[in-house]
């Protein structure tokens, strides 16, 4: 789903979070004013077909309001655990928002809890940085406990690796270099190289040096490491052009929620 997308429905439980009392007709229609107002009639249908899916869903959002108002340490993510809120990765943005903003600072494993849910929302992940950029996203990790990100997305507990790996398209290394994701699965980066889907550049895969100070979150789900953005990383090429990349496959691990036959899973990184 696109940021302004999830900006749309993020708008319109804005207004709704203000009402004392929220009932399913409320939800129903000002999301689907929202969709008529900023979409026009003919996309209005579809969105009120996403609002109809908050109906079963009020009472769960404000609760989901409530903890974050009022609740601290990682017991309080357990009543964050809701099939609506995990299933809606507009919700995740929502309320990562609603954290983030909030005037009396938010309990940091409870921030924790959706900075990572709302980093590996999307098809393949990285909508938090795509909405809201590499340096908001580093100050929201910053303030993130680690326990409560675990919560949401096991953390990998073994020795860091020495080296890590990153894979994509681009006409510049540099520029790739300085993204947040990174694995330390080789064959995983490899399989990012291997899906253009209409990116421009050569393909690319880079290792660099686990850094202490860079590292902001290890996660088991893609072996993935996330560092501070950084324009200026060293770094080593390790193939170039697609033939060569792709060669590196065969070191990929078994993934159950990972097809490298099906390229539609894949959806890229901005940074």
């Amino acid at each position: 789903m696109s940021a302004h997308s999830l900006s749309l429905l993020a708008n319109s439980v804005d207004r709704l979070r203000n009402v004392a009392l929220l009932d399913q007709y409320q939800i129903l229609i000002a999301c689907g004013q929202s969709a008529a107002q900023m979409h026009g009639p003919n996309d209005a249908m579809a969105w009120g077909i996403r609002a109809t899916q908050l109906i079963f869903s009020a009472q769960a959002i404000l609760d989901a309001y409530l903890v974050i108002d009022t609740c601290r340490g990682v017991k309080a993510t357990e009543k964050l655990w809701s099939g609506q809120l995990i299933e809606h990765d507009w919700m995740k943005i929502e309320l990562l928002d609603y954290a983030w903003q909030r005037l009396k600072p938010c309990c940091p494993q409870v921030l924790g809890f959706l900075v990572a849910m709302a980093h590996q929302a999307g098809n393949h992940g990285g909508s938090c940085i795509s909405i809201y950029g590499p340096n908001f996203t580093t100050q929201m990790f910053r303030a993130s406990g680690k326990n409560g990100m675990a919560k949401a997305s096991p953390l990998l507990k073994t020795p860091s690796h020495k080296l890590v790996y990153r894979g994509g398209f681009t006409s510049e290394p540099s520029k790739l270099a300085s993204g947040m994701c990174w694995t330390e699965d080789l064959g995983l980066a490899a399989w990012f190289a291997d899906r253009r889907m209409g990116q421009k550049g050569d393909a690319f895969i880079l290792s660099t040096r686990s850094d202490k100070s860079e590292t902001l979150a290890r996660f088991e789900h893609e072996s993935e490491v996330v560092f501070t953005f950084n324009s200026s990383r060293s770094f080593e090429v390790i193939a170039t052009g697609e033939n060569e990349c792709r060669a590196f496959l065969a070191e990929l691990e078994p993934d159950e929620d990972l097809n490298i036959n099906d390229p539609l899973q894949f959806q890229p990184k901005e940074a």
